[in-house]
Parts: structure tokens; C-alpha cells; sequence
């Protein structure tokens, strides 16, 4: 009996080969999917936990008072932190440009460093397309900020300048954060 198993096998030889690697490769992207999956997954959460992705924006025309923020944070078990936001525009170019936050939307540095006083970061789609590069001068308004890194914001995965938009052109526009509000006189 065992002796007409090897028979049957040997005289459809590909058949059975084709069978075998058709299991192996299987199996085998199998666990590679899943092992891909659970890192992407590890570090999607790892990233969403570190920036601390805010879950609602609002705008306002007034500041809110600092002891009223902490106030609200504490009875509703909030975390906020105030962003100040401006289009920049310069040349045929739109950047959307960022105050650093400090609790939450906290920028991650793709190359380079968060930018400091009198420093700015740009998204790295928006310098290549403009051909800038860390250490570069950028003028905001007459100032000169140099460029310390190339950032993405959390809240801004796609960078869109109008909710209407369907794809963005970095050669048009980009993102920024800027450490310090002096630039920020008018707030979109």
C-alpha cells in the first residue's frame, strides 16, 4: 500500500510539486501579512499616542484665558492647547504655518529638529517641490527664519489647502511650524 502512494506521486511528480509550493507560499504570506499588519498597526498607535492627535478643533476670534482653559480641561477631562494658524503666502505659494503644540497636535520630526526661536519646520513634500533644505533661510513677512527640520502635524495627514481639494501640489502648497507667534499677526 505505501509502496502505490509513491507510485501515484511519482508519476504526477509536477502536479504535487505545484501543490507544495502553492501551500508553502500561502502559508507563507500569510504570516508575513499578519506580521506586517501588527507592526503597521504597533506603529500607527505608537504614533497617534506620541503626538497626542487632538480629536476636535475649534476657532475662535478671542483668545481664551488661560485660567478658563485649565478651568474647562478640568472639568471636562480635556486636554487643550492653543494653536495659532496663518496662510503665508508667498511668490504663487500658499504655507499654512503652525505654532508648535505643546499638549496636543505635537509635530513629528521626519529629518532634522523642531524648530526653535526664530526657526521654522516645513513638510518634506512642500521643500522638495521648492527645493528647500534644513538650514535654508525662509522669509516670513521680511523675517528671515532658517529651516530646522522637515516636520508632518497629526492633525494634518492630508495636506489640503480647502476641504473641496482632492490631491495636493506641493509645488503650490505646504505646511510649516513655527516655534514663535511674532509672525502671526493676522489669524486665519
Amino acid at each position: 500500500m505505501n509502496k502505490g502512494i509513491f507510485r501515484v506521486i511519482s508519476e504526477n511528480k509536477g502536479q504535487y510539486i505545484g501543490m507544495f509550493f502553492m501551500v508553502f507560499l500561502s502559508a507563507y504570506l500569510f504570516v508575513l501579512l499578519g506580521l506586517v499588519s501588527e507592526n503597521l498597526n504597533a506603529n500607527k498607535n505608537a504614533y497617534f499616542q506620541n503626538s497626542v492627535q487632538g480629536d476636535l478643533e475649534f476657532y475662535c476670534a478671542d483668545r481664551i484665558n488661560s485660567g478658563d482653559t485649565r478651568e474647562i480641561e478640568q472639568r471636562f477631562d480635556l486636554i487643550m492647547d492653543e494653536t495659532l494658524v496663518r496662510d503665508y503666502s508667498l511668490d504663487d505659494k500658499t504655507v499654512r504655518l503652525f505654532t508648535r503644540g505643546k499638549k496636543v497636535n505635537i509635530a513629528t520630526v521626519t529629518d532634522g529638529r523642531l524648530p526653535e526661536r526664530g526657526e521654522v519646520g516645513l513638510d518634506p513634500q512642500f521643500a522638495q517641490a521648492n527645493g528647500y533644505n534644513i538650514g535654508d533661510l525662509f522669509n516670513i513677512d521680511g523675517t528671515a527664519y532658517t529651516i530646522s527640520g522637515l516636520i508632518c502635524q497629526p492633525n494634518y495627514a492630508y495636506i489640503l489647502r480647502q476641504d473641496g481639494d482632492l490631491a495636493n501640489d506641493p509645488n503650490e502648497f505646504g505646511i510649516g511650524v513655527i516655534a514663535n507667534p511674532i509672525a502671526y499677526v493676522q489669524i486665519v
